[in-house]
């Protein structure tokens, strides 16, 4: 389970810093949030903007992590942001791998760090959904918030607790079910992307998180790193 402590700032350089620098004093399942992140990040380094007004929150899980794990806690996670937004009448997909798309814009984004070699020690997974900022400078036609979208009352204490909750409902669930609605809201399940030149069509993702490609007519698996899927969004996000 995760939130049975939760822990909240004005202000951190990111909530997955904050979780690096004192997992040795913190408990499995904690909870940071902050109000603003002064070097907010997502995957590949890319910048997160984390004004004022949006949700910006990280979970520590020290207990019966592995790597095989890794997919499930992305899934589990996606799902449950996808989960609480339905809650506030907003229908919204997941794009692969960590995106949750609303009206062809980014609402919502995962950061999942990770620290140890041969097995795991500990992981991270930051969270970033815009809530309250009606308009986010430079990304006006990649990016929306829950304030343009739903109709109801906003309050990121309140947001937060529901996606706790729906989390940790989700824990109890399986792998298969988890991935079940994981595949049900993807974006990119059918769409067609280039791979070495070549027309590829996304067939599947696995349950480990690898996309599932069909070329000329034969299956190929790819991890995430290994193909871009922007021409996907381009012009859309």
């Amino acid at each position: 389970m995760i939130g049975q402590k939760k822990m909240a700032f004005d202000s951190v350089t990111s909530t997955n810093d904050f979780l690096k620098q004192n997992k040795a004093n913190l408990t499995h399942g904690t909870v940071v949030s902050s109000k603003m992140q002064t070097k907010g990040r997502g995957r590949k380094q890319h910048e997160w903007k984390s004004d004022l007004g949006n949700l910006y929150f990280s979970f520590l899980l020290t207990e019966d992590v592995a790597y095989k794990d890794l997919a499930r806690i992305l899934f589990q996670t996606s799902v449950a942001i996808v989960k609480v937004l339905e809650e506030y009448g907003v229908k919204a997909d997941i794009k692969y791998p960590n995106d949750v798309i609303v009206n062809h814009k980014k609402i919502a984004g995962i950061l999942i760090e990770t620290s140890g070699v041969h097995s795991l020690d500990f992981v991270m997974v930051g969270v970033g959904i815009n809530v309250l900022q009606k308009e986010i400078a430079g990304l006006e036609h990649k990016a929306t918030s829950l304030v343009n979208e739903s109709k109801e009352p906003l309050e990121l204490d309140a947001l937060l607790d529901r996606f706790v909750k729906i989390y940790n409902d989700l824990e109890e669930e399986t792998l298969s079910y988890i991935h079940g609605y994981y595949i049900k809201y993807s974006l990119v399940i059918g769409k067609m992307i280039q791979i070495d030149g070549q027309e590829a069509r996304i067939k599947d993702i696995t349950r480990s998180g690898h996309l599932v490609v069909d070329i000329a007519g034969e299956e190929y698996i790819y991890e995430d790193k290994e193909i871009s899927l922007e021409e996907l969004y381009e012009g859309s996000l």
